[in-house]
Order: structure tokens, then sequence, then C-alpha cells
């Protein structure tokens, strides 16, 4: 929760004193500051709630009974993750999402490479930076 250390109720009464004594400009910008720091903890408390949301659905979908312990199961429940945080189609192909169902990758991992791809990020340098870490010393010698 973000802690506003301002009175607002106080700024307001300072621009209705200012505004009185003749300084409409400055309680203008009086009000127009305090508008904004309302603004900004409505905000702030929203993506405080996305945030909280977010990561009960990551922890969720990383447990083996949503997964389905099956690639198909693992496959939906990531097609499903992006659907719900607002990509209307999922970013990720079939075998890419398969590829990191073999190496175990975890949920908040896979989100972050389809953002990545989705904001147009090349596929092979995202699963380098992000997915690769997941191989065994000997399969990176490999792949």
């Amino acid at each position: 929760m973000i802690n506003i250390k301002s009175n607002l109720d106080f700024l307001e009464r300072l621009a209705a004193d200012f505004h009185s004594n003749g300084h409409a400009q400055t309680a203008v910008r009086f009000r127009r500051a305090v508008m904004d720091i309302q603004n900004l903890r409505d905000y702030a408390s929203r993506l405080e709630r996305s945030i909280h949301e977010m990561s009960a659905t990551i922890v969720s979908a990383t447990e083996p009974e949503a997964l389905g312990q099956s690639l198909f199961g693992f496959t939906e429940a990531v097609q499903k993750m992006f659907a719900r945080y607002g990509f209307t189609e999922c970013p990720l192909h079939e075998t890419v999402i398969a590829q990191m169902y073999a190496y175990n990758v975890p949920s908040d991992t896979i989100y972050s490479v389809g953002c990545d791809v989705a904001a147009g990020l090349n596929l092979n340098d995202v699963l380098q930076e992000h997915v690769y870490p997941f191989h065994s010393p000997q399969e990176r010698g490999a792949a």
C-alpha cells in the first residue's frame, strides 16, 4: 500500500484559503496537485491488486493439478495464462511451450518470454537469455 505523507484535506483547505485571499492561480495549482496525488494513489492501489492477482495466478498455474501433468495440460495452462492477461493470441508456438515444458521452466519465466516475443524481440535471443539457463551443464554444450 502506498503511504501518502501529505494531508490532502489540508491541501484542499489551503487551496480554498488562497482562493479567498485573491490568489486563484495558486489555488488552482494546489487543487491540481491534490488531484494528481489522488490519481497516483488510486493507480498504485490498482497496480498492487493486479500484481497480487498475477502472482496468485502464476503460483496456481505451476501446480501439478493445474498443469494436468501432461504436455497438453501444460500448453493449455500457458495459453490460458496469456489470455487472462489480455493476449488475444498466445505469443508462443506450441513447440516453444513444449521446449519449456521439457526444461521445467517456471510460469513467470514463460510469461516473460511471451511478453518479450510479443514486443518484437527475437525468439532465439529471448530463449537464450531466459530458458537456456535451465539446461544442465551437459545440455548447454549440446544446445
